[in-house]
């Protein structure tokens, strides 16, 4: 059985250009596959890269529009602190203004003191 086997191997090995042939036929074969798997590669590579650029981009959108919020959100807070101070100062001039009128009204005399609606009486009463 060995015997048998053994003469192709013979008949090739005396035959070079037959094993050339073979050989050159293999590493063809190899060639064509690994050159697609490496064109699969890189057309994954590419729609990956496609994919991570469309994310890239989108998540600088996101990062603008926050930006913008922010901005706006901090010019609102300027205004609204501007606002109360404004608000503070108008209500601490009126403030003195309401201590004079009650220090004007506790000091009055008798004769400047005289019966007042019950009504008007809790209204002026109720005033800062």
């Amino acid at each position: 059985m060995l015997k048998l086997l053994a003469t192709p191997f013979t008949w090739l090995l005396r035959n070079p250009a037959i094993v050339l042939g073979l050989a050159l036929g293999g590493l063809w074969l190899w060639h064509g596959w690994r050159t697609a798997s490496l064109e699969q590669t890189i057309s994954e590579t590419r729609a990956n890269l496609t994919t991570a650029q469309q994310d890239r981009d989108r998540a600088r959108q996101a990062a603008q529009s926050y930006q913008d919020a922010l901005a706006n959100a901090q010019y609102e807070r300027e205004q609204t602190e501007l606002a109360i101070k404004a608000l503070q100062s108008k209500l601490g001039a009126n403030e003195s203004k309401y201590d004079q009128i009650d220090v004007d009204i506790r000091g009055a005399s008798a004769q400047q003191d005289g019966p007042v609606a019950p009504v008007l009486r809790q209204t002026i009463e109720a005033l800062p």
